[in-house]
């Protein structure tokens, strides 16, 4: 168990899951546990980090609600991330206010191991993509796209018809199928494929040349270990980021130490 004051909690909170991530004073970043975002609470919080002392929570949130939830669990400073909390980060955004945090925490992931210029693709209920490049003065976020990931794709398949079943697993995946199940699996699965191939050449053609490209997100390796154009996948980089925020946000912070009995 770690004592000191500079450990902190990290945390993802995203549509369908909430990841928490504890990172010591060494700087080494330890899986605490999954929360289902729909059943969030504090009791839910208290258990899952009953094992780990901490200084500091941050957390990059897209769910409002779970926002609410975070800052009622914990008895020591919470921060959530938005782009305005990167000082040495540009972000070239024209509504600042609207850039998910999870996106600003892929960024800042993609800066803290020098993956830049490069482009981050995170495949989870969304698809986004975050373009980062070296400006005059250090890095920048030049902009991105946000699209249906697999699992979306096939609610609104199954909500909007009459008869498409639901599909919520897509391990096996052939693109000729045999049954209505597999059919949507692939189409989802392979729509994904050919959606993140195009948008990736389109900001390539748009940038005038080919950076690294990160995959990350729960869907990252169903979709991103099919395609030639994603150069590495690294399921730690948002909590990477949000480590990288973490530094960066309290470096002169006077903090105290939390547990949970």
């Amino acid at each position: 168990m770690n004592n000191k004051l500079d450990s902190v909690l990290l945390i993802d909170n995203s549509n369908m899951r909430t990841k928490l991530m504890f990172c010591d004073d060494n700087g080494e970043l330890i899986p605490v546990g999954v929360l289902s975002t729909r059943e969030l609470t504090v009791e839910a919080f208290k258990k899952a980090c009953s094992p780990y002392r901490f200084a500091r929570v941050v957390a990059c949130s897209v769910v409002p609600w779970g926002e609410e939830v975070i800052k009622s669990s914990f008895d020591v400073p919470v921060y959530f991330l938005t782009a305005d909390s990167c000082l040495n980060v540009k972000f070239n955004y024209k509504n600042i206010n609207g850039l998910g945090a999870d996106r600003v925490a892929n960024v800042l992931g993609m800066v803290a191991t020098g993956r830049v210029p490069g482009i981050a693709v995170d495949l989870g209920t969304a698809i986004t993509f975050e373009v980062v490049v070296s400006g005059e003065s250090g890095p920048e976020f030049m902009g991105g796209a946000i699209a249906p990931g697999v699992l979306t794709m096939a609610r609104a398949l199954s909500t909007n018809t009459a008869k498409l079943p639901d599909v919520e697993t897509f391990e096996e995946c052939f693109a000729i199928a045999t049954c209505t199940e597999d059919a949507v699996r692939a189409g989802c699965v392979y729509g994904c494929c050919g959606l993140v191939t195009n948008l990736l050449d389109n900001i390539v053609k748009e940038l005038g040349y080919r950076p690294y490209v990160v995959a990350t997100g729960g869907d990252s390796q169903l979709i991103a270990s099919r395609l030639d154009c994603v150069d590495e996948i690294d399921s730690m980089l948002t909590f990477k980021g949000l480590q990288y925020a973490a530094q960066f946000i309290f470096s002169k912070s006077q903090i105290f130490v939390a547990s949970w009995s």
